[in-house]
């Protein structure tokens, strides 16, 4: 430290430890996990390029479509932890990262390594140099991504380009995919073995991989059980139980919402701030579960999440609706079965509810299937007013086509051959 300028003073970093109990999606306990995290905040984003600092995940729907296909193919369905990932990768060269450790964290790095004491500073606290991609630094998860990328090209892997955290890899004409999201790996293919070479070819990369086998698995929080034959339930009890323990909710709804959902009183009494950071919060979570495992709750948390900056009592009440049916509804969660004739087609449902929001905006609703599984939900206000019925189905076809797209072209390049995406719309 003494032989660094004013300006590498000023630029280093703060650190915090964060100590995290981690639970399964079913509730169980897993473990008690540590944490230190580089104050990122601090990091001047200008001296980086907009690539450098943001990377890519896996999106939900090319989840949902992996496995669509892995219940109609009845493929092998494994994940995978990589432990300390951002570790693995190195910072960039030439770029000096400064960071300072707390008097505690550096009392416990001298615990573990005596010989680092002569690197005490009067007040106790240590700076140090990053050598490897910390969590919290802007770079690192691009960085990691990218060690990542790299080895899994090297293991004969290549991108899917639509959605660049699918990789897929054809040994003797048998496809084994994997999907990315930062350090949790979802594997399927259809011969096993072809799994088992990957992970000990990762193991061999990155030494501490996690394995989970079985009919039941679990990824980015959600619970996929294959025990049934031909079919794939997809849910979230352990997160539904939160949302339920979070609103304190007692008591059923037959439906989320009643006809008054977007209907909006000037003179409704306004929430106070302690209810109205309680109100976002738990409507944050809503959404966080709709869109993944209940598309039957996404129109009435879409609406809610437009009222989070100003929500009154009327707001609250149609929230308390909304748990009050998630309550009674807690088992429920997507099933992803294919269709009985064995073709794999993909259908996209499409309708609009007119002039239905205050300022007379309408709703879109969407609904992508592929394999006889809803493998992508959307609902959402119309960003233009329409004159009538029709434009706003019109426009809602026309706010369904990118996600049409998408999928139908993911498909494409996951090997299959798909003929025209059937629409079906109702005006």
């Amino acid at each position: 430290p003494n032989n660094l300028s004013k300006g590498e003073l000023k630029s280093v970093i703060s650190s915090s430890l964060f100590l995290k109990e981690k639970f399964k999606p079913d509730g169980e306990f897993e473990k008690l996990k540590s944490r230190l995290v580089a104050g990122g905040h601090m990091q001047d984003k200008e001296l980086y390029q907009k690539d450098d600092i943001s990377s890519p995940t896996v999106g939900t729907s090319s989840v949902m479509t992996v496995i669509a296909i892995a219940t109609k193919e009845k493929r092998n369905v494994t994940t995978a932890d990589i432990g300390g990932a951002y570790l693995n990768a190195r910072m960039t060269k030439g770029k000096l990262i400064l960071m300072r450790l707390s008097k505690e964290n550096a009392a416990i790095l001298v615990w573990l390594k005596p010989e680092y004491s002569v690197f005490l500073q009067p007040n106790g606290t240590m700076i140090v140099r990053l050598t490897k991609a910390l969590y919290g630094c802007v770079e690192s998860a691009k960085l990691w991504y990218n060690h990542l990328r790299h080895a899994l090209e090297a293991d004969g892997y290549t991108q899917n380009p639509i959605d660049i955290c699918v990789f897929n890899k054809t040994v003797n004409r048998v496809q084994c995919t994997i999907c990315v999201h930062v350090d949790d790996l979802l594997f399927t293919s259809v011969d096993e073995s072809i799994i088992d070479n990957t992970l000990q070819y990762l193991i061999g990369v990155y030494k501490e991989v996690s394995i989970s086998r079985g009919k039941v698995q679990q990824y980015l929080g959600m619970l996929f059980d294959f025990s049934t034959p031909g079919k794939c339930y997809v849910s979230m009890p352990k997160f539904t139980e939160e949302v339920i323990r979070k609103g304190n909710v007692s008591g059923v709804a037959a439906t989320p919402a009643l006809e008054s959902l977007f209907v909006i009183r000037e003179d409704a009494q306004p929430l106070n701030p302690e209810q109205s950071e309680d109100f976002h919060s738990t409507v944050a979570m809503c959404q966080y579960l709709a869109k993944r495992v209940r598309p039957d709750i996404l129109c009435p948390v879409v609406f809610l999440s437009t009222r989070v900056q100003a929500p009154d009592v009327d707001d609250l009440a149609k929230l308390e609706r909304l748990l009050k049916y998630i309550n009674g509804t807690s088992s429920y969660g997507i099933c992803i079965e294919p269709e009985k004739d064995g073709i794999m087609s993909m259908h996209v449902y499409v309708d609009a509810s007119f002039a239905v929001h205050h300022e007379f905006r309408s709703h879109t609703g969407i609904v992508v299937t592929f394999g006889g599984g809803g493998i992508y939900f959307r609902s959402t206000k119309q960003k233009l007013n329409t004159n009538s019925s029709t434009e706003a189905e019109l426009v809602a076809v026309s706010d369904a086509m990118p996600s049409l797209v998408f999928v139908r072209e993911f498909l494409i390049h996951q090997g299959y051959d798909m003929g025209p995406a059937n629409l079906y719309q109702d005006n």
